[in-house]
Protein backbone atom coordinates (compact mmCIF):
# COMPACT_ATOMS: atom_id res chain seq x y z
CA UNK A 1 0.00 0.00 0.00
CA UNK A 2 3.24 2.12 0.84
CA UNK A 3 3.92 2.23 -3.24
CA UNK A 4 0.41 3.47 -3.73
CA UNK A 5 0.52 6.72 -2.04
CA UNK A 6 4.64 7.21 -2.49
CA UNK A 7 5.16 5.14 -5.97
CA UNK A 8 8.02 7.55 -6.43
CA UNK A 9 9.98 6.15 -3.48
CA UNK A 10 10.10 3.28 -5.27
CA UNK A 11 11.72 4.48 -8.35
CA UNK A 12 15.43 3.98 -9.25
CA UNK A 13 15.58 7.32 -10.61
CA UNK A 14 14.04 9.26 -7.45
CA UNK A 15 17.78 9.62 -5.48
CA UNK A 16 18.87 10.81 -8.51
CA UNK A 17 15.61 13.79 -9.02
CA UNK A 18 16.21 14.61 -5.56
CA UNK A 19 19.77 14.76 -5.38
CA UNK A 20 19.83 17.20 -8.68
CA UNK A 21 17.00 19.21 -7.76
CA UNK A 22 18.81 19.97 -4.16
CA UNK A 23 22.25 21.23 -6.24
CA UNK A 24 19.77 23.39 -8.58
CA UNK A 25 17.77 24.64 -4.70
CA UNK A 26 21.43 25.61 -3.91
CA UNK A 27 22.86 27.00 -7.00
CA UNK A 28 20.00 29.43 -7.03
CA UNK A 29 19.81 29.85 -3.11
CA UNK A 30 23.53 30.39 -3.54
CA UNK A 31 23.18 33.10 -6.56
CA UNK A 32 20.86 35.00 -4.68
CA UNK A 33 23.03 35.20 -1.50
CA UNK A 34 25.77 36.62 -3.66
CA UNK A 35 23.08 39.17 -5.28
CA UNK A 36 21.39 40.33 -1.97
CA UNK A 37 24.95 41.13 -0.71
CA UNK A 38 25.64 43.17 -3.87
CA UNK A 39 22.43 45.36 -3.14
CA UNK A 40 24.50 46.78 -0.37
CA UNK A 41 27.61 46.98 -2.55
CA UNK A 42 29.35 50.62 -2.33
CA UNK A 43 29.70 50.26 -6.14
CA UNK A 44 26.44 51.46 -7.85
CA UNK A 45 27.10 49.84 -10.61
CA UNK A 46 27.37 46.66 -9.20
CA UNK A 47 24.43 47.30 -7.01
CA UNK A 48 21.91 47.97 -9.93
CA UNK A 49 23.23 45.12 -11.48
CA UNK A 50 22.20 43.06 -8.53
CA UNK A 51 18.73 44.67 -8.36
CA UNK A 52 18.43 43.95 -11.99
CA UNK A 53 19.06 39.91 -11.56
CA UNK A 54 16.96 39.69 -8.47
CA UNK A 55 14.16 41.52 -9.84
CA UNK A 56 14.30 39.12 -13.16
CA UNK A 57 14.05 36.43 -10.24
CA UNK A 58 11.54 37.67 -8.04
CA UNK A 59 9.28 38.14 -11.07
CA UNK A 60 8.54 34.29 -10.40
CA UNK A 61 8.21 34.62 -6.95
CA UNK A 62 10.33 35.01 -3.73
CA UNK A 63 10.66 31.13 -2.92
CA UNK A 64 11.32 29.21 -5.92
CA UNK A 65 12.83 26.06 -4.46
CA UNK A 66 9.71 25.28 -3.20
CA UNK A 67 7.87 25.16 -5.68
CA UNK A 68 6.72 21.86 -7.33
CA UNK A 69 8.98 20.23 -9.55
CA UNK A 70 7.69 20.66 -12.76
CA UNK A 71 7.37 24.80 -11.95
CA UNK A 72 10.76 25.60 -10.74
CA UNK A 73 11.82 24.08 -13.64
CA UNK A 74 10.34 25.70 -15.89
CA UNK A 75 10.44 29.12 -13.99
CA UNK A 76 15.11 28.17 -13.72
CA UNK A 77 14.53 27.66 -17.56
CA UNK A 78 13.13 31.17 -18.18
CA UNK A 79 15.30 32.76 -15.67
CA UNK A 80 18.67 31.30 -17.18
CA UNK A 81 16.88 31.91 -20.71
CA UNK A 82 16.52 35.52 -20.30
CA UNK A 83 20.33 35.61 -18.52
CA UNK A 84 21.44 34.09 -21.93
CA UNK A 85 19.46 35.89 -24.20
CA UNK A 86 19.25 39.38 -23.12
CA UNK A 87 22.32 41.83 -23.00
CA UNK A 88 21.51 43.44 -20.05
CA UNK A 89 21.28 40.30 -17.88
CA UNK A 90 24.34 38.55 -19.39
CA UNK A 91 26.49 41.90 -19.24
CA UNK A 92 25.41 42.23 -14.96
CA UNK A 93 25.86 38.26 -14.53
CA UNK A 94 29.77 39.23 -16.43
CA UNK A 95 30.06 42.27 -13.90
CA UNK A 96 29.37 40.55 -10.71
CA UNK A 97 31.39 37.47 -12.00
CA UNK A 98 28.32 35.24 -11.55
CA UNK A 99 28.46 33.89 -15.28
CA UNK A 100 29.89 30.90 -14.20
CA UNK A 101 27.29 30.28 -11.10
CA UNK A 102 24.61 30.78 -13.61
CA UNK A 103 25.76 27.83 -15.63
CA UNK A 104 25.70 25.51 -13.54
CA UNK A 105 22.55 26.53 -12.13
CA UNK A 106 21.13 26.34 -15.77
CA UNK A 107 23.08 22.38 -15.87
CA UNK A 108 21.79 21.05 -13.18
CA UNK A 109 18.31 22.15 -14.10
CA UNK A 110 18.72 20.50 -17.62
CA UNK A 111 20.17 17.29 -15.26
CA UNK A 112 17.15 17.85 -13.45
CA UNK A 113 14.10 17.75 -16.58
CA UNK A 114 16.07 14.79 -18.42
CA UNK A 115 16.31 12.61 -14.98
CA UNK A 116 12.58 13.49 -13.83
CA UNK A 117 11.25 12.70 -17.19
CA UNK A 118 13.08 9.43 -17.25
CA UNK A 119 11.59 8.80 -14.11
CA UNK A 120 8.12 9.63 -15.09
CA UNK A 121 8.42 7.81 -18.05
CA UNK A 122 9.27 4.30 -16.10
CA UNK A 123 6.34 5.50 -13.64
CA UNK A 124 4.27 5.43 -16.68
CA UNK A 125 4.76 2.61 -17.96
CA UNK A 126 4.89 0.57 -14.46
CA UNK A 127 2.23 -1.65 -13.65
CA UNK A 128 -1.33 -0.42 -13.08
CA UNK A 129 -2.05 0.29 -9.42
CA UNK A 130 -5.38 0.17 -8.80
CA UNK A 131 -7.21 2.21 -6.06
CA UNK A 132 -10.23 0.25 -6.10
CA UNK A 133 -8.75 -2.52 -4.95
CA UNK A 134 -6.61 -1.39 -2.03
CA UNK A 135 -9.83 0.73 -1.05
CA UNK A 136 -11.74 -2.54 -0.68
CA UNK A 137 -8.39 -4.44 1.21
CA UNK A 138 -8.93 -1.61 3.89
CA UNK A 139 -12.31 -1.40 3.96
CA UNK A 140 -11.95 -5.46 4.40
CA UNK A 141 -9.38 -4.83 7.30
CA UNK A 142 -11.14 -2.09 8.84
CA UNK A 143 -14.54 -4.00 9.05
CA UNK A 144 -12.30 -6.63 10.91
CA UNK A 145 -10.66 -4.66 12.83
CA UNK A 146 -14.16 -3.40 14.00
CA UNK A 147 -15.75 -6.62 14.98
CA UNK A 148 -12.74 -8.04 16.85
CA UNK A 149 -13.66 -4.49 18.84
CA UNK A 150 -16.68 -5.01 19.17
CA UNK A 151 -16.55 -8.71 20.51
CA UNK A 152 -14.13 -7.42 23.23
CA UNK A 153 -16.15 -4.49 24.24
CA UNK A 154 -19.17 -7.05 24.75
CA UNK A 155 -16.53 -9.47 26.48
CA UNK A 156 -14.91 -7.07 28.59
CA UNK A 157 -17.13 -3.90 29.03
CA UNK A 158 -16.77 -0.96 26.84
CA UNK A 159 -14.46 1.15 29.02
CA UNK A 160 -11.43 -0.88 28.14
CA UNK A 161 -12.26 0.20 24.80
CA UNK A 162 -12.99 4.16 25.22
CA UNK A 163 -9.22 5.64 24.95
CA UNK A 164 -8.75 3.58 21.97
CA UNK A 165 -11.93 4.69 20.61
CA UNK A 166 -11.26 8.32 20.90
CA UNK A 167 -7.48 7.41 19.36
CA UNK A 168 -9.30 5.94 16.20
CA UNK A 169 -11.56 9.11 16.48
CA UNK A 170 -9.44 11.44 16.47
CA UNK A 171 -7.30 9.73 13.61
CA UNK A 172 -9.83 9.59 11.40
CA UNK A 173 -10.41 13.63 12.06
CA UNK A 174 -6.83 13.87 11.73
CA UNK A 175 -7.12 12.22 8.33
CA UNK A 176 -9.92 13.79 7.11
CA UNK A 177 -8.55 17.21 7.30
CA UNK A 178 -5.20 15.97 5.97
CA UNK A 179 -7.60 14.89 2.31
CA UNK A 180 -9.63 18.03 2.95
CA UNK A 181 -6.23 19.77 2.32
CA UNK A 182 -4.62 18.14 -0.05
CA UNK A 183 -8.38 18.64 -2.05
CA UNK A 184 -7.91 22.32 -1.64
CA UNK A 185 -4.37 22.25 -2.93
CA UNK A 186 -5.59 20.29 -5.85
CA UNK A 187 -8.22 22.61 -6.51
CA UNK A 188 -6.07 25.57 -6.00
CA UNK A 189 -3.43 24.01 -8.79
CA UNK A 190 -6.24 23.25 -11.38
CA UNK A 191 -7.16 27.00 -10.65
CA UNK A 192 -3.53 28.21 -11.60
CA UNK A 193 -2.93 25.82 -14.74
CA UNK A 194 -6.13 27.90 -16.01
Amino acid sequence: MQDFYKPELGNKLTANVQELDGQRDNALYGILDVLKGYTRHFNLEQKEAADLLLSSIYIYGDNIPSDNYQKESTIVTKICSNWKNEEQYSSALSSLHLTPWANELNKFNIQFEDQHMERLELDANAPEIKMRDYRTLCSESYRKALKYLDANAVLNGEAAYKALSLKVNKLIEINSKLIDSRSKKTEETLAEEL
